[in-house]
Order: structure tokens, then sequence, then C-alpha cells
């Protein structure tokens, strides 16, 4: 795999500080342009007039990387972040020593797991991070965008059932196309047990075409990798600096459920130089929000 990406280096004589930015899930470029926004963008050109250089890169598959991005874990983004650092330390513009990562959502996960795996990593920041297993973050993301929705408990409490069962049926099937067979069965045994309402109202998910994106998505190699990952650990081998910051209202990294689990998973791996923070009022992009939907960011 070979990464491509964007440098920028602040005025100035230097060796200077610099941050390595780690996108989202999903395929992201450089800019982690979404929705009409370029956070990276935006963050990039501030930390680097601010005396940082900075070092955001497409993801694998993405733009003018190579590789196969639906073939890769975080555990995989993990080593795209690492050889990033290791980019960093090799050019004399850069102080080696003073190199981190600055992680967005699944990106926030990254930093950990690379810096528990490397004395390269000298810093860490988590933008909105999870501090608990892949599926708790979904199930839970699930139940609080459908009630800023204003949809009926009952379907929110079917599309948790679902997600759930089918995770443990790709926990259990190490067997792809097997897998998909069962998880197939499973949404029409689900679905079959629930009243003709909630059927009535689950239709459009519950088509043929709905059914099968819903089941590649689950099965996948980076979905079956996230779903089970626990990032407790690697924070509590995280020895250097970190900084997570949650957004309030973020309904997709819910700081209720993750805050407190990452401060505690720091706390007992010994960590002195960490703070958690939750920031009123900002949703999962840190934008200012009404709600914190998903449907508020464009």
């Amino acid at each position: 795999v070979t990464l491509a990406g964007t440098l920028t280096i602040p005025h100035g004589s230097g060796p200077f500080p610099a941050a390595v930015l780690v996108s989202g899930s999903g395929p992201q470029d450089r800019d982690e342009s979404l929705l009409g926004h370029k956070p990276f963008l935006v963050l990039a050109d501030h930390l680097t007039r601010n005396g940082i250089a900075v070092l955001r890169y497409d993801d694998r598959g993405v733009g003018a990387s190579t590789g196969d991005f639906s073939a890769a874990t975080s555990a995989d983004f993990a080593d795209d972040a690492l050889a990033a650092i290791h980019y960093l330390m090799e050019d004399n513009r850069v102080a080696p020593d003073a190199i981190g990562i600055v992680g967005h959502s699944e990106g926030g996960l990254v930093g950990p797991l690379a810096a528990s795996r490397s004395e390269a990593v000298d810093y860490v920041v988590m933008l909105a991070g999870p501090g608990v297993t892949g599926l708790e973050v979904l199930v839970e993301q699930g139940r609080l965008i459908n009630e800023a929705a204003g949809v009926p408990p009952e379907i929110s409490e079917f599309n948790a059932t679902l997600q759930t069962r089918l995770a443990a049926i790709a926990s259990d099937t190490p067997d792809q196309h097997e897998a998909a067979e069962r998880m197939n069965a499973a949404i029409d045994e689900l679905a079959a047990s629930t009243s003709p309402l909630v059927q009535e109202a689950l239709a459009a998910q519950l088509s043929e075409e709905s059914k099968g994106r819903t089941i590649e998505q689950m099965n996948s190699t980076w979905f079956r990798y996230f779903m089970t990952y626990d990032p407790r650990p690697a924070l509590e081998r995280t020895n250097v600096p970190v900084l997570a910051l949650f957004g309030a209202k973020d309904l997709q990294v819910p700081p209720e459920q993750s805050s407190e689990e990452v401060r505690a998973a720091l706390v007992r791996g010994g960590n002195d130089d960490a703070t958690v923070r939750v920031m009123p009022g900002l949703n999962h992009l840190f934008q200012q929000a009404g709600t914190g939907s998903p449907t508020e960011y464009q």
C-alpha cells in the first residue's frame, strides 16, 4: 500500500512538532470531505498556522492512495498511521520526538491502538473516539438517532435487536458466505415475530435490496473487526499524553457512553498526563448543533 497525502509546514526555521490526522469510518480522502465540509483541511490549516506541521492522507484505496479499503480493518489503519509517523521522522523540518496522532471518530480509536504498539507516537488526541466496543457504540447510536428523529420505540428496539443478532452471527461464523445466509434467515425470522404495524413501518428496510446492503455491511471484514474491538486495553497501554474531546450533543459516539470509559481506562493504565473533556453544544463533527442529529451536519 502506498499512501498519498499533504504535508503542511509552518513558516519559520523549525524543526516543528507534528500531527498525523486519522479520519473516521468509511473511505475518506485527506480532507475527510463529507456533506460539503472538509474538517481536516480546516484543522490542518489552523494547526499549521499555530506552529504544528500536519500530515493528512487519503485512506488506502481512496484518492491517490493504493490498496483495498474494503479489505482493511482498524488494525490496518493503525499501521497506516504509524507509516505516516515514520515518514515524518525522516523529515528534518519535523521534531522527531514531538509527533502525535489526531484521530476523529474511528481515528480516535486508531490513535491509542497505534500508540500502544509503537514508541514512535509521542501524543494522542482523540476527537469523539469510542471508549467501548463498536457494537455497543452502534446500538446506542442507532437508539439516539432514532429518538432524535421521532422514530417509534418499537422500531428502535427492533433495529437494536437486529444489530445485536447479526453481530453475533458474524462473530460465530468465520465463513462469510455461510454468515450471509444465516443473517438473511435471522432478519426474516425477527421481522416475522414483530407486529404487523412494525412490519409495515419497516417495509423499505426489509426489502431484499435493503437486506442485502445490511448483510454486506455487517458481514464485511472491517465490520467484523470493529464491532468486537474493545479500545480499553489499548488505552490502558497508552502512556503518552492524551487529550480526549467529545461533543456533548454527539449522537454517533455518545459521550455519556464513552467519555468516562476512556478516562477510566487511562487511569487504570497509570497515565498521569491525560485530559478528557466534553464540549457543550457540539455534535460529532464538533459543530454547534441543535439536536446533534446527523441530518444537521450539512
